[in-house]
C-alpha cells in the first residue's frame, strides 16, 4: 500500500511558527482595511474638491453678475461710511433683471453732476432711489431732471443699508450742498428696523451724529456681507473662521443669510440687514413698537433744520416708498413678517405702519408725498408696479414718481 504523499504547502505549514501562522490573516485584513480606507478617503478628497469648485464658481457667478460697488465699509473714515467705488461699472443682473451701473468720479451713480455742490435738488435713498432693477436715466430722480431742465438733481443714494441717519450724517459733512430742495425716500420696510438698528454711532454732538458705520457689515468681492453677531456661539465663531478657508462654507452661509434659518445659525438675536420688520411695527397696534420708529423721525426732524442753517428757505420732501403689500392685494414676495391673512387689511385700510407714518408726519410738521393710492391704480390697471420676487419699483413706477414730484414742486409746498 502506497503511503500518502506530502505537499509542499503541507510541509512548510508543518515547520510554520504557531504565531507567524496565526498573523497572516491579520495582515492580509489589515492590508484590506488601509486599501479600503484610502480608496474612501481618495473618494471623500475628490468630493471636497468638486465641491470647492463648484462652489467657487457658483461664487464668482454670483457676485461677478451682483453689484459690485463697494470698496470697504470703513468706521473709522473721516467722510464716508461706505468706501464706494469711483468710476467704476458693471452689469447688475439678478433674476428678474439685467442692468448696467456705472459710477462717477464720486461714487455716484450716473448720470450724475459733475459739480455736486451745484446740485439745486438733492435726492437722497436707498436701493429704491438707486434704482434697483432699473437704468440709472430711467430712475425717479433722473425723470424728475428732465421735467425741470433749468434745475440740477443729484441723486446721492447707496444700494444697501442706508437709512435717513446716514443721510444726516452725509450732509453734515458734506457742506458744499446747498440745495434749496432736499428729497429723501424713505422706504417703510427696513428704513424703520434693520438698517438703523445695525448703524453705529461712533461720534455725536449737540446737534446729532458725526460719524457712524455699518458695524455688522463688511465687504466680499465688492459686495457688502454680513458679519456674525456679537456674541456668537463657538459654532457660528468656527464657521466664520472656516468662511475664508472654504468656497463651499462661503456659499452655505450665503444661501442661510438670506433664508428663515438664518436665527438658527447667528442666533435669535441677531438683524439681518435689510430685512423685514417685525410685526408689531408692520402692524403698529400701539404695542412694543421699537424705538428706531421714533429714531427715524427725529433723524428727518435734524435733516432738515441741517438744511435750512444752510440755506434759508429751503425744504424737506420726504417721499414714502411703501411695501408692495400697500399696492399690490397679494404680492408674490411680501417684505414683512405679517401673516398673508393680514395682509388684506393692509392693502383695503391703508392701515398699521403706513397710516402710523400719516399721524408721525402731520405730529411734527414734516412735508411728505405719499404715492401708494396713485401706485395702486396703476396696478389695477395691468401695470407692474414692483418686481415679483425683489420687491422693488419697476422703470414704470419710478417715472411716475418723477412726475407725481414735478407736479408737487409745481404746485408749491404748504
Amino acid at each position: 500500500m502506497a503511503e500518502p504523499t506530502t505537499t509542499q504547502t503541507e510541509t512548510d505549514l508543518k515547520f510554520c511558527p504557531i504565531d507567524t501562522l496565526a498573523s497572516l490573516p491579520r495582515t492580509g485584513l489589515l492590508k484590506r482595511k488601509l486599501a479600503l480606507s484610502a480608496y474612501w478617503l481618495a473618494i471623500a478628497v475628490a468630493m471636497v474638491c468638486v465641491l470647492e469648485f463648484a462652489s467657487q464658481r457658483i461664487l464668482n457667478g454670483k457676485f461677478a453678475n451682483s453689484l459690485t460697488i463697494f470698496n470697504s465699509v470703513a468706521p473709522d473714515a473721516e467722510s464716508a461710511v461706505l468706501g464706494v467705488k469711483t468710476n467704476f461699472a458693471c452689469v447688475w443682473t439678478e433674476p428678474e433683471f439685467a442692468v448696467k451701473v456705472e459710477t462717477d468720479r464720486f461714487g455716484f451713480r450716473k448720470p450724475s453732476l459733475e459739480d455736486p455742490g451745484s446740485a439745486s435738488i438733492a435726492v437722497f435713498g436707498d436701493s429704491f432711489t438707486f434704482g434697483q432693477g432699473v437704468q440709472g436715466e430711467e430712475r425717479y430722480s433722473s425723470r424728475l431732471q428732465e421735467l425741470f431742465p433749468s434745475e440740477k438733481v443729484l441723486n446721492l443714494s447707496y444700494p444697501n443699508g442706508v437709512c435717513p441717519l446716514h443721510f444726516e450724517v452725509f450732509f453734515r459733512l458734506h457742506a458744499e450742498l446747498k440745495p434749496r430742495l432736499a428729497i429723501v425716500g424713505l422706504y417703510l420696510g427696513n428704513d424703520f428696523y434693520s438698517d438703523p438698528l445695525e448703524t453705529k454711532v461712533l461720534a455725536k454732538d449737540e446737534e446729532g451724529p458725526t460719524r457712524i458705520a455699518l458695524a455688522k457689515r463688511e465687504v466680499y468681492h465688492g459686495v457688502l456681507i454680513n458679519r456674525p453677531p456679537e456674541g456668537a456661539n463657538a459654532a457660528v465663531r468656527f464657521l466664520m473662521w472656516l468662511r475664508p478657508k472654504s468656497a463651499t462654507v462661503r456659499l452655505v452661509l450665503s444661501r442661510v443669510n438670506t433664508s428663515r434659518f438664518r436665527d438658527w445659525v447667528y442666533g435669535t438675536t441677531s438683524v439681518a440687514a435689510n430685512s423685514p420688520n417685525p410685526p408689531e411695527l408692520d402692524a403698529f397696534r400701539g404695542e412694543n413698537i421699537p424705538s428706531t420708529f421714533y429714531e427715524t423721525f427725529n433723524s428727518l426732524a435734524r435733516l432738515r433744520t441741517q438744511l435750512r442753517k444752510r440755506n434759508p428757505g429751503a425744504e424737506l420732501l420726504v417721499l414714502i416708498i411703501p411695501q408692495n403689500f400697500y399696492v399690490c392685494r397679494l404680492p408674490a414676495n411680501a417684505h414683512t413678517l405679517l401673516n398673508r391673512e393680514e395682509l388684506p387689511e393692509m392693502y383695503e385700510q391703508r392701515a398699521g405702519l403706513l397710516a402710523a407714518v400719516h399721524r408721525e408726519f402731520s405730529r411734527r410738521g414734516l412735508l411728505f408725498l405719499d404715492p401708494t393710492e396713485e401706485l395702486a391704480r396703476l396696478e389695477q390697471k395691468g401695470t407692474k408696479t414692483y418686481f415679483e420676487n425683489d420687491a422693488h419699483w419697476t422703470p414704470a413706477v419710478h417715472r411716475l414718481i418723477g412726475e407725481l414730484l414735478a407736479k408737487r414742486i409745481q404746485d408749491g409746498f404748504p
